[in-house]
């Protein structure tokens, strides 16, 4: 079965078999300097370097809790030729970007051309590659979550 888009979370609260009685902890390495967040994971804290403050917060509880006070999408276009991948790289122009997310738009919207990978890069830099398994050349949108 092929899948239309690949949501990648960076704050995935997704694992199989997740308790429903208790909230996961998400853990991140928030940068002393500059307040960007980096290494989420969830109920594991990382090890973060001598330049970052280690952060928690849960699913529950008002958002400045959880260390964003605002988050929006930012939509960037793009094309693949027939029978190729193609790469992205995107960084939110406001915020920080915690997630990405990709779809289809030609010929129609969400159609099942191929697949989408997701690499968080350094930084606020999203990679997006795209494999359209078509014959002819379509569109797609990478979609970023940017908070701050």
């Amino acid at each position: 079965m092929k899948k239309v888009g690949i949501m990648v979370m960076a704050v995935a609260m997704a694992a199989a078999g997740a308790r429903a009685a208790a909230a996961d902890v998400l853990y991140g390495c928030s940068n002393d300097v500059t307040g960007k967040v980096r290494r989420l994971q969830v109920n594991i804290p990382p090890g973060c370097h001598s330049t970052e403050t280690l952060r928690t917060w849960d699913q529950y509880g008002p958002q400045e809790e959880r260390g964003f006070t605002e988050c929006h999408v930012e939509i960037f276009a793009a094309s693949c030729d027939a029978n190729t991948f193609a790469v992205l790289d995107t960084s939110c122009a406001a915020g920080f970007a915690t997630g990405a997310s990709a779809i289809w738009m030609s010929p129609f919207g969400g159609a099942d051309n191929g697949n989408f990978y997701f690499w968080a890069r350094s930084g606020n830099l999203w990679t997006t590659i795209s494999y359209n398994n078509t014959a002819a050349q379509h569109t797609f949108d990478v979609q970023l979550q940017c908070c701050s």
